[in-house]
């Protein structure tokens, strides 16, 4: 696992791609068109399908040498997930254990922060749904989280229920993120936000500010002779 304190390296894959967001904001636009019928979704997703490997970024608030908060990022690497012509989308390893560094920055439970460091990975299963591409190269989606991550963890004795929320949009330090992602078809990459709005401790929320798991990665090669 490899730390970095370099906020424009985090800024980067934060806002890299930018993804479209009309599905989660209150609009008056006419957004009809960006939809797929059945027949689309389905050849959308018979191209974007497969097994992607890659790495898994954490994005987050954290406190710097001086106590002051900053934008932090940690990361795994070696780290896989399957696409399926049903839409859905399963990513092998959450690292949940990088959660504790959102509560050691401000949290009330930052007690809790070491047991949930040895906390290990945990599967997110989910399903998407690809809108328009404007330019044939380029699929973005909407994703949806099959359930909110649940950790039990024992610390001194006592039992504590962990509850980290994914949320449609965060805010992190004036700036605002999406649950989203999109296929490059032509580079056979995909990008994957998955926003942590808020968490809770024993049904009381924790107090740490939003985070964010993002994925990268690259599909394995398919043979389209068959």
């Amino acid at each position: 696992m490899k730390k970095t304190g370099k906020i424009f390296l985090l800024l980067l894959l934060m806002t890299l791609p930018l993804f479209t967001t009309s599905c989660f904001k209150d609009s008056d636009a006419d957004n009809s068109y960006d939809k797929l019928n059945d027949e689309e979704v389905a050849a959308y997703l018979k191209k974007m399908q497969g097994s992607y490997t890659g790495k898994c970024y954490y994005a987050y608030i954290g406190k710097n040498e001086n106590g002051v908060l900053v934008s932090k990022m940690d990361s795994i690497v070696d780290v896989q997930w399957t696409l399926k012509e049903n839409g859905e989308l399963t990513f092998s390893r959450l690292p949940v254990s990088l959660f504790a560094n959102s509560l050691r920055a401000e949290s009330q439970f930052d007690f809790l922060a070491d047991s949930i460091s040895k906390c290990k990975d945990v599967t997110a299963e989910t399903k998407i749904l690809p809108y328009r591409s404007m330019d044939g190269m380029v699929y973005p989606f909407y994703i949806f989280p099959k359930e909110n991550i649940v950790l039990n963890i024992e610390n001194e004795g006592k039992k504590y229920k962990v509850v980290l929320q994914y949320s449609n949009t965060i805010n992190v330090l004036g700036l605002y993120y999406n649950m989203s992602g999109e296929c490059r078809i032509y580079e056979n990459q995909m990008y994957v936000q998955l926003p942590i709005g808020s968490s809770f401790v024993n049904e009381v929320q924790t107090g740490s500010s939003p985070s964010m798991f993002k994925y990268i990665g690259t599909r394995k090669a398919i043979d389209n002779t068959k």
